[in-house]
């Protein structure tokens, strides 16, 4: 189990931010909802002019985000499960 040490810390690392992502994302898309203000402080670009146009578009874009880092996580889990199953699979046949 501590064969990947480096690749399960890395699956850490791409849940908190996708999680990060998610919970920022939502957070300046209410702050665009609510106030303008904010995201001219922030140096946000409007998109068309509009904060609730903008507000949509960063909740897409961090949902989509989030999405992808989550992903690719779950992807090394899955890598390192069937490298463990391989490895049962391969005694599995070598006792035969």
């Amino acid at each position: 189990m501590n064969q990947f040490k480096m690749l399960r810390a890395m699956v850490y690392v791409l849940i908190g931010l996708g999680w990060l992502t998610l919970i920022f994302g939502l957070v300046l898309a209410i702050a665009s909802f609510i106030n303008n203000s904010w995201t001219t402080q922030l140096h946000l670009p409007l998109i068309l002019h509009s904060p609730t146009v903008t507000g949509f578009a960063v909740l897409a874009v961090s949902g989509i985000l989030s999405i992808v880092w989550l992903a690719s996580a779950e992807m090394i889990i899955l890598c390192i499960e069937s490298y463990n199953d391989l490895k049962k699979i391969r005694e599995i046949f070598s006792k035969k």
